[in-house]
């Protein structure tokens, strides 16, 4: 298992486009030369090589500034949510 002092400090070596760090069980850390790092998992389908990409490996505080805001103006709540659609309805509702 990769140690996460590891997977921080990892860097790609000069004159390579890329560099892996292997898990186990096919999971490896993929960095390229710019620094970018990515997971992958290499498994075996019907005796073939296949390579899956899990993701890039960010740290937590920066997934969380990428997050765009998900509340309204009124605080995300059902109800506040539920009078803002009426009071945009009501004009087209009949009685």
């Amino acid at each position: 298992m990769l140690a996460d002092s590891t997977r921080k400090d990892a860097k790609c070596a000069e004159g390579k486009a890329t560099i892996r760090f292997t898990d186990r069980v096919g999971l490896y850390l993929e960095v390229a030369l710019n620094g970018s790092k990515r997971w992958l998992w290499k498994y075996l389908f019907e005796g073939n090589e296949m390579r899956l990409a899990l993701g890039q490996c960010r740290p937590a505080k920066q997934r969380q500034l990428d997050k765009p805001e998900r509340k309204t103006q009124h605080g995300g709540t059902l109800e506040a949510v539920a009078r803002e659609f009426h009071g945009v309805k009501i004009a087209s509702l009949t009685p």
